[in-house]
């Protein structure tokens, strides 16, 4: 205390300031146990990046866009049938061959559909039902569908072969039916007819438009889908039908 009160009292002795030593630290001074767990924490990062980014992907390609869709209730809306003329039997027949031809066929159709901004309500197997808000824009879309089927490179004949086989057959069977496309020169068939023949039917009307809360979609009910349905069951591979 003394010497608190007192600058004349001697210290007892002189302030030292310690010495400091830096060491650097390399990965030689890790335990093999933290070495493994920065391994297995990056490896686990990495693998958590990874799918939460597919996971996005995932979600933003199944969402729909609804935009497209018509949704007002007094407006007339324009829908589209498809169907694959003879699926059943081409699945099974060439079993190894559909699910390539099936993927071509669903890849045409949804890029026209994008295309003309139109709206692809569902698909049942490989059936499609398309809403459009203008019946111009839904006849250009048939037409640009059935000339993209023509186009195509299907890469095989043996669609074509069981058509007029069936056709043929048919006729075999029926003395009053006389074959489309069968007895056809081969240079007018190929200007005609390639690969997988898709009906179309077309049919314009009010519908009772309604979101489904398990697709996220609208879906269209009512007398005009009925109709648009109806329409295409009888129409040929081939041909767009509308009323």
């Amino acid at each position: 205390m003394s010497r608190v009160l007192d600058p004349r009292v001697p210290v007892l002795s002189r302030g030292v300031t310690p010495s400091l030593e830096y060491a650097v630290m390399d990965g030689s001074s890790l335990s093999p146990s933290q070495l493994a767990g920065i391994i297995v924490g990056s490896v686990f990062f990495v693998a958590l990046a990874i799918a939460l980014c597919v996971l996005l992907c995932l979600f933003v390609f199944n969402s729909r866009d609804n935009n497209r869709a018509p949704r007002e209730p007094t407006d007339p809306v324009t829908l589209i049938f498809t169907d694959i003329e003879s699926s059943t039997a081409q699945w099974s027949t060439h079993p190894e061959l559909m699910p390539d031809a099936v993927l071509a066929h669903h890849t045409m159709i949804r890029s026209l559909i994008m295309q003309y901004g139109c709206y692809e309500v569902k698909t049942v197997g490989d059936s499609f039902m398309i809403a459009c808000r203008s019946a111009s824009t839904a006849v250009e879309l048939a037409s640009d569908i059935q000339r993209s089927f023509l186009q195509h490179c299907w890469g095989t004949t043996v669609f074509d072969d069981f058509y007029r086989n069936s056709e043929m057959q048919k006729a075999e069977d029926d003395d009053h039916y006389i074959p489309p496309s069968a007895r056809l020169d081969p240079e007018v068939y190929r200007q005609l007819w390639n690969g997988l023949r898709v009906r179309i039917g077309i049919h314009t009307g009010l519908c009772d438009i309604r979101h489904d809360e398990v697709t996220k979609g609208y879906d269209y009910y009512g007398r005009t889908p009925n109709m648009a349905a109806r329409t295409e069951s009888v129409t040929n591979g081939g041909q767009v039908l509308l009323t």
